[in-house]
């Protein structure tokens, strides 16, 4: 049993992915979150930064500091960049439509593979109104059939842009990874 044991835990750490270098990126992207003291959707504190996984992949990082002490943190995968764009192409579509409209609702956009750490995720997508002038591309992390629906990121029209620039410089490998521990000793 105890030869099992120490089997089972063994290709658990093979198994294990983990970050290998990570690099802080200078953005302008900024994660919007609902304040319900203010009843508005506001800025939160964003950092984005470029992951490189020991199993090769690359990954965008974009983490938002939540009200209170938290943070939340999605992934966006190198490998599926053209199918969060193809995504991010419907909601600009979605976008001018309900403009054009008056239109204030909010739907379910699309699904995308993105990394995950022995378990596989996706992120979810979907068209948010705040009001007839406003509409967000929401993102959420999914897995194993739950959402986690309390720390979903909001992006208004000009956040998704920069979203999706960072995503084009990712797939293109326009992002330079520096390990800083070479330069700085």
């Amino acid at each position: 049993m105890k030869k099992v044991i120490v089997f089972i835990f063994s290709i658990f750490l093979v198994a294990c992915t983990t970050v290998q270098e990570e690099t802080r990126v200078s953005s302008d992207l900024k994660v919007s979150q609902f304040n319900s003291l203010s009843y508005n959707f506001m800025g939160r504190p964003t950092f984005v930064s470029l992951e490189s996984m020991s199993d090769g992949e690359k990954v965008l990082a974009i983490s938002m500091d939540d009200y209170g002490s938290s943070s939340s943190l999605l992934r966006f995968s190198a490998k599926h960049v053209d199918d969060y764009r193809k995504i991010i192409d419907k909601y600009y579509q979605w976008e001018k439509l309900a403009l054009e409209r008056g239109d204030v609702f909010t739907k379910h956009l699309g699904e995308a593979t993105t990394w995950g750490n022995i378990i596989s995720g996706s992120l979810s997508f979907d068209f948010h109104s705040g009001n007839a002038a406003n509409h967000y591309l929401l993102i959420k992390f999914c897995s194993l059939g739950k959402c986690l629906d309390d720390n979903a990121f909001y992006f208004d029209m000009k956040n998704t842009h920069i979203l999706e620039s960072l995503l084009k410089k990712l797939k293109n490998g326009e992002i330079e990874q520096t390990n800083l521990d070479e330069v700085y000793q």
